[in-house]
């Protein structure tokens, strides 16, 4: 029984999104609300859970001194201080919007982005790298990009521009179409061997 009820409570839930999703069934309608209700209830208990791992993490560095534990400190400090100041404020506070959004939050994010820039650049290199006719034409395009997004590609050439555009909306949005495609169907496949009960990972492997 342990196997099998999770199994037919997975094949219910299913079902009755299928239903709901594709026929006018106010059962199942009504149904599919109600679990949508549980969904949100469930993730709010599972933030919870989150925020007290994090927390007896952190303490644990703290209580050890642990190399870097200056950084639980200030961690533990902001979420704290941001979960109890929104609970009695709104996002429309001017000291929310103001200084810890465009003072702290944006100027944190900007200096993350600029971070990831050398990463990017570094994995950039080691992709362009001229090994095979793959990795000479995905050279070749990313030059033809990065020079007809910049100013400098209208004083190279005319042509640039126009190249970069054809490559963005042409091969691009073929490719990624493509891409969403094959994810789509594979995301259809998964939901309907786990309704079936073929995939069984959310049991433990079992």
């Amino acid at each position: 029984m342990r196997k099998e009820i999770p199994l037919l409570i997975t094949l219910l839930s299913g079902l009755i999104y299928v239903i709901a999703n594709f026929f006018n069934v106010p059962i199942a309608t009504s149904a599919k609300n109600t679990l949508d209700s549980w969904f949100l209830i469930s993730t709010a208990f599972a933030v919870l859970l989150g925020v007290i791992n994090l927390t007896l993490l952190h303490l644990r560095n703290i209580s050890t001194r642990r190399v870097g534990w200056g950084y639980s400190v200030v961690l533990l400090l902001s979420m704290y201080f941001v979960m109890i100041y929104g609970v009695f404020k709104t996002a429309s506070d001017p000291f929310f919007n103001d200084f810890l959004f465009n003072r702290m939050i944006n100027p944190l994010s900007a200096t993350m982005f600029s971070l990831l820039c050398f990463y990017i650049a570094s994995a950039a290199y080691r992709a362009f790298r001229i090994r095979s006719f793959e990795a000479t034409l995905l050279l070749v395009t990313a030059v033809i990009i990065m020079l007809g997004r910049a100013p400098i590609g209208d004083l190279i050439s005319p042509w640039l521009p126009k190249a970069t555009s054809w490559l963005l909306d042409i091969p691009n949005v073929a490719g990624m179409r493509g891409i969403t495609i094959g994810a789509t169907l594979g995301g259809v496949a998964t939901s309907l061997r786990i309704i079936a009960g073929i995939e069984r990972a959310y049991l433990s492997g079992e």
